[in-house]
């Protein structure tokens, strides 16, 4: 593996520290911002689950070594190991699909889910699912 343009491993691993701790710290920041009610006590919930998928998205290539053509199996490795049994395999499919590929491509995913447009991606029976995006306590 290259690690241009470092000039040693070292160096590599004090920019990846660095980029992680920056990374960290604005999805804090925009997590916050999200969660933080307008002066008529309205969230910015969806812009926030955006956020979440992306960040897992970024960690889960990061993760892998790949950024580009990377899917939902490494993101099912990523959160199978550093999320737990909280989420199975099962559920973060179902996520990343309804949501980070709509969000990426269309901008706002539907209303509805068919899991049949996902032939083969999707564990299960054909569903239809419907979702909701709303506040409770952590």
């Amino acid at each position: 593996m290259s690690i241009a343009p470092f000039k040693s491993s070292g160096e590599l691993i004090d920019y990846a520290r660095l980029f992680l701790r920056h990374r960290v710290k604005a999805f804090r920041k925009d997590i916050r911002v999200c969660l933080t009610a307008d002066k008529t006590g309205r969230h910015a919930y969806f812009p926030g689950l955006i956020a979440c998928i992306t960040f897992l998205d970024q960690l889960s290539g990061l993760y892998s070594g790949k950024l580009e053509g990377h899917n939902d199996a490494e993101l099912t490795n990523y959160a199978t190991k550093f999320l737990g049994t909280k989420y199975p395999p099962d559920l973060i499919a179902l996520l990343y699909h309804m949501f980070r590929h709509k969000l990426a491509h269309l901008g706002h995913p539907y209303a509805v889910f068919d899991t049949a447009t996902r032939p083969g991606k999707l564990p299960g029976p054909r569903r239809r699912i419907t979702w909701t995006v709303y506040a409770s306590r952590r």
